[in-house]
């Protein structure tokens, strides 16, 4: 009874190990057709463009408040002129209550609560955006509003002491980014998307602007 026993267990034994042979062949031929794979001719992914730059469009809705959303092109993150379009930015509409167009729009006209620009750059695709909301028989200024602060901006640019504001405030803010653990971890994991060294935690990217 103890051979047969014996002899159960080592059969047993033969098979798993076979098994285990098989299993290990399966993922060896896995593995290597996903070599094949990762050899292949990738194609380039191009840069997704803005479509319609410069169109208008107005959906009618019956509703006494009307929401406005505008864009254009952006900013790589590896451009060189990334800071300064940051920096320009912020004065004209990212920087909250200090930019021109809550300035024009908000505080002298009263046509919304709130009015803000930003950034914001993908791998693939940047661009400029933002966005307000007000009384539906006022979008029209609102828009025209929008408009002029953004042509102006492009002419002129922002004044000395606009961009000296801008730098201040970006500098003071960005330290409360590394206040807990998961801001950390967050600012480092951004640092990697972007391609930037560790060296770009730091603010001193603004003060060469």
């Amino acid at each position: 009874l103890r051979r047969r026993r014996a002899a159960d267990d080592a059969h047993r034994a033969r098979l798993d190990a076979q098994r285990i042979r098989e299993q290990r062949a399966d993922r060896s031929v896995g593995l290597s057709g996903l070599g094949r794979l990762g050899h292949a001719d990738l194609q380039a992914i191009p840069t997704a463009l803005p479509q319609g730059l410069g169109q208008a469009i107005r959906v009618d809705l019956d509703v006494p408040q009307t929401v406005v959303q505008f864009g254009g092109p952006g900013v790589k993150r590896s451009d060189p002129d990334f800071m300064p379009a940051y920096l320009m930015d912020h004065v004209l509409g990212g920087g909250a209550f200090s930019s021109r167009l809550y300035r024009e729009v908000r505080e002298k006209r009263g046509l919304a609560y709130g009015i803000r620009t930003s950034l914001i750059w993908m791998n693939h695709a940047n661009i400029m955006s933002g966005g307000t909301a007000t009384r539906s028989d006022r979008a029209a200024e609102s828009l025209a509003l929008i408009e002029e602060e953004t042509k102006r901006m492009a002419a002129e640019g922002p004044t000395q002491d606009e961009l000296d504001k801008a730098k201040a405030y970006l500098k003071g803010s960005y330290a409360l980014g590394f206040d807990t653990s998961a801001k950390i971890a967050g600012q480092l994991v951004q640092l990697q998307l972007d391609k930037l060294g560790i060296e770009k935690s730091s603010d001193s990217d603004l003060d060469k602007e």
